[in-house]
């Protein structure tokens, strides 16, 4: 009888030195050098998860709780339970409604946001995460640097903006761009046309399309002036908003942008190993 229990022991032990070893070649790879960023699916919304090793980032969290659960835990370690940066770009159900829930899972070292409230139910709650013993800045200008050197920085909204103001919300919408090496990301939240001239960024590789692919953002103007290589639009599958608005669409075919969307492609993702290499750009579907 002992010796079965022993044999029960020993495979219970091997077994779980197999399950980690595999966590460690699956995730291995991507733990040392690479920037991750990942255009999470989650339907009509926004969320973008920026991983290097241990280091997590993420920008706005969709609508959907469960969704944005589901895909964290796809994405990332599953022994990593810590988010350490936490960014609302602003205060609309369809980028905060998801962070709702991620309490319940996992531990924020901080939170971004800034200063526009709002009277929703699903704001309130977030509020009560984001209380809930975390660090919060609010128009802080972030600059996050990753073990490997690469930059998350806020380029909009600064601290000259008088939050008493009646604003709308998506014109302080939190801007950030990352930089890694050639590599560089600009993630526009839904920011409207009518403020892009004050994103001070030179040439990037990919933008993260504002608002959607709505009309009311990403001029002609704005285009020619960051030149991007790669287009992504966040947007849920016949949405009732019509996003991507067809001129948005064509504007970036016009200049022979490559767009990628989620409502069609799933979750899209650049794996970028170094600093000159071409990042590797993966598709769910």
């Amino acid at each position: 009888m002992r010796g079965n229990r022993l044999k029960i022991w020993g495979g219970l032990i091997v077994g779980v030195f197999a399950v980690l070893l595999l966590g460690w070649v699956i995730w291995g790879g991507r733990a040392d050098n690479a920037i991750v960023v990942r255009f999470l699916d989650v339907g009509q919304g926004d969320s973008i998860l920026i991983s290097q090793g241990s280091t997590q980032v993420l920008i706005d969290g969709g609508r959907d709780p469960k969704r944005l659960l589901e895909l964290l835990g796809a994405y990332m370690p599953f022994w990593d339970r810590t988010v350490d940066v936490v960014v609302a770009t602003h205060p609309d159900e369809d980028h905060i409604g998801g962070l709702v829930g991620l309490a319940d899972r996992y531990h924020v070292g901080e939170f971004l946001q800034t200063n526009e409230p709002s009277t929703s139910q699903v704001f309130s709650r977030y509020q009560g995460v984001v209380q809930s013993g975390s660090t919060v800045e609010t128009f802080a200008p972030l600059d996050l640097i990753f073990p490997n050197g690469a930059r998350l920085e806020t380029v909009y909204p600064d601290d000259t903006i008088d939050p008493g103001k009646d604003i709308p919300s998506n014109d302080t919408s939190i801007v950030m761009e990352l930089l890694f090496g050639e590599h560089t990301f600009l993630f526009t939240g839904d920011l409207p046309e009518k403020e892009e001239s004050n994103i001070l960024v030179g040439d990037i590789e990919v933008l993260k399309v504002g608002h959607h692919g709505s009309k009311y953002s990403t001029s002609d103007a704005f285009l020619d002036r960051i030149t991007p290589e790669y287009g992504i639009l966040s947007v849920g599958a016949n949405n009732r908003y019509g996003h991507p608005a067809p001129e948005v669409v064509e504007k970036f075919k016009k200049r022979n942008i490559t767009v990628f969307r989620t409502d069609k492609e799933g979750t899209i993702s650049f794996v970028c190993k170094d600093e000159q290499e071409a990042c590797e750009m993966m598709t769910e579907k």
